[in-house]
């Protein structure tokens, strides 16, 4: 089975629940993005309001072939700066087909991928600006 699925991480509640809304901004269909022109910033947990200059888009792609799973997760910045993690994920043979399992295993991967991506990329900035060594923790 070859199965493409792009999908746009949405805003989740306290169980981590779809809230059923969907933010304003780029959108990932089939492989398509677009955006909205009249983007505007909304108040984030604790009433603080983004700005909407600095607003990161994710696009998560996630193929099934032969019982293995390749996720990629891209991020961009409304620069032009991007990052993109990579994660796969391996039926066992002696366990039964649930695509949703694998794809929740390899979309994991991809953004731990990410995060430690990004961490890495802040560490080279920090230390770029302070000219020490820096560590950078979860």
């Amino acid at each position: 089975m070859n199965n493409i699925v792009a999908a746009h991480l949405g805003a989740l509640d306290d169980d981590g629940h779809d809230e059923g809304h969907r933010p304003k901004g780029r959108r990932t269909l089939g492989g398509t993005t677009f955006g909205a022109e009249n983007d505007h910033a909304r108040p984030a947990e604790g009433g603080v309001i983004m700005n909407p200059d600095d607003r990161w888009s994710i696009e998560v792609f996630v193929g099934e072939i032969d019982g293995e799973t390749d996720a990629e997760v891209r991020m961009t910045k409304i620069d032009n700066r991007n990052f993109s993690g990579r994660g796969k994920a391996q039926l066992n043979p002696a366990d039964r087909n649930v695509s949703v399992i694998g794809e929740e295993i390899a979309i994991a991967r991809a953004l731990s991928d990410l995060s430690h991506k990004l961490l890495h990329s802040a560490t080279v900035g920090v230390e770029s600006m302070t000219h020490e060594k820096a560590r950078l923790h979860r």
